[in-house]
């Protein structure tokens, strides 16, 4: 899978139309990282990135660049390159992107775009997969299946996923998961052992129909109930939750041009990190929601923000602003302030 490595840099040639997070292209990934040198899947403006791959490849400090007629490019940001090298000097990829990346890519289906922190009890009756379940179900049905890379060949089982995740312990986990053409579902849940538990990290996008649909517009409206659910007691321990909205592909795949940014839609402290942050929820003000979910006396809560509307990241920042942006990076480890929170802002 290595066509060259210069100046530091992995290059990885592809021509497929949908680029995956195969095994060989994973190991790719952790070995180009282990060793130091930084990896350039490069491709052509006709394929496409699954969302697995695009997250492990931004996790591992990868870049997806893509040879358009103007040249090389950044495939996620639209950044122009005059080189490889480039690609890595800037945090957001380059100059500004060139015309061939002005055209909008295919925004024929409205996607949930779900961020999950959860914390389980290190014991047998642990599942993990369960906060996924219920996002899923905004699209019609369950994941499909899950595996450790793609294609997925395995069907869907909280619990043979939690098994096999116990078995690689104390390593981590990061396995995939998908749906089907008709309830789309892609992305990746990461298990680790900590000294707290088992904890669960859920990177997943889910597909609930055509944009000003009334399946969609259903999905939507349904997300803080989903978020209040999640906060009832149980096995599973939400720490964070993040949900927002865009329009994209209706495999959820990542083209390389232009796409609808992210509105925010609703985020969920939970117990812990309400308790963590002190936040005290009667006294929140700004222009965003506030909702008290799960127990009375150890109360999450649920932040509803004007849902698909450019509004809906003044409104975010404004409830940062009111907790302090300081104390939420230093316990979630979310810095708002970051390159990458800008670009899911962006058109």
């Amino acid at each position: 899978m290595v066509d060259s490595i210069a100046d530091g840099i992995v290059r990885s040639e592809t021509r497929s139309p949908l680029v995956i997070l195969s095994p060989s292209r994973a190991d790719l990934i952790v070995r180009a990282a282990q060793a130091g040198l930084r990896l350039a899947i490069v491709s052509d403006e006709r394929s496409r990135l699954t969302e697995p791959l695009r997250s492990a490849l931004a996790g591992g400090g990868g870049r997806w660049i893509v040879r358009g007629p103007s040249g090389l490019r950044d495939g996620l940001t639209g950044r122009a390159l005059a080189s490889l090298v480039a690609a890595f000097d800037d945090p957001v990829g380059g100059s500004p992107g060139s015309p061939d990346t002005l055209r909008l890519d295919r925004p024929l289906q409205t996607q949930l775009v779900v961020s999950m922190s959860l914390r389980h009890r290190a014991d047998d009756e642990a599942r993990v997969g369960g906060a996924v379940e219920a996002f899923a179900a905004l699209s019609g049905s369950f994941p499909a299946g899950w595996a450790p890379h793609e294609p997925v060949d395995r069907p869907w089982d909280p619990a043979t996923l939690t098994a096999f995740a116990r078995e690689r312990m104390p390593n981590d986990s990061r396995l995939v998961v998908a749906g089907s053409p008709d309830h789309p579902v892609s992305g990746t849940i990461t298990v680790s052992r900590t000294r707290h538990g088992v904890e669960e990290i859920d990177e997943v996008l889910v597909g609930v129909g055509r944009p000003g649909t009334a399946a969609a517009d259903a999905a939507v409206a349904a997300v803080p109930e989903v978020l209040a659910a999640l906060a009832e007691p149980g096995q599973m321990l939400p720490l964070f939750v993040f949900v927002g909205m865009r329009t994209g592909s209706p495999d959820l795949s990542t083209g390389p041009f232009l796409a609808p940014g992210v509105q925010p839609l609703a985020l969920l402290f939970g117990a812990t990190t309400v308790r963590d942050l002190k936040l005290d929820p009667g006294s929140l003000r700004g222009p965003f929601v506030v909702r008290v979910v799960g127990r009375p006396r150890t109360p999450s809560i649920v932040i509803g923000f004007p849902g698909a509307t450019a509004h809906g990241w003044s409104a975010l920042l404004a409830f940062v602003d009111e907790i302090g942006i300081e104390r939420v990076r230093d316990l979630l480890g979310l810095d708002f302030a970051d390159p990458r929170w800008q670009q899911l802002r962006e058109f």
